[in-house]
């Protein structure tokens, strides 16, 4: 497409320009960093924004001991700390699989 007027062709770049510089900052910002600030329960976040629903839920302070004993079910289970908020994510490597004792059916 060939704009016959150089006044034109400008200011399209100078309308589109804002879009072309905030794309990159916008996706810096929502991608793999964690959100800064504390949970409603006063916990720091391990989720970056809009993944809130992913955010492991924090504990009770006597629920704690026993959790970190059963060990890691999945990538989305968390190592709590005393106080019940989630320190970290489990890795892979601390994933145990579930045991199942005999299943009965009716």
């Amino acid at each position: 497409m060939r704009f016959k007027s150089k006044s034109l062709r400008l200011v399209l770049l100078l309308l589109g320009l804002p879009l072309l510089i905030s794309a990159p900052l916008q996706a810096q910002q929502t991608m793999g960093t964690p959100r800064k600030g504390l949970t409603e329960g006063g916990c720091k976040w391990l989720v970056p924004w809009g993944m809130e629903y992913a955010q492991p839920k924090q504990l009770k302070p006597d629920e704690v001991t026993g959790k970190n004993a059963r060990g890691c079910l999945s990538q989305y289970d968390a190592n709590y700390g005393e106080d019940g908020c989630p320190l970290k994510f489990c890795n892979y490597k601390e994933i145990k699989p579930m045991k199942f004792d005999r299943i009965t059916t009716p």
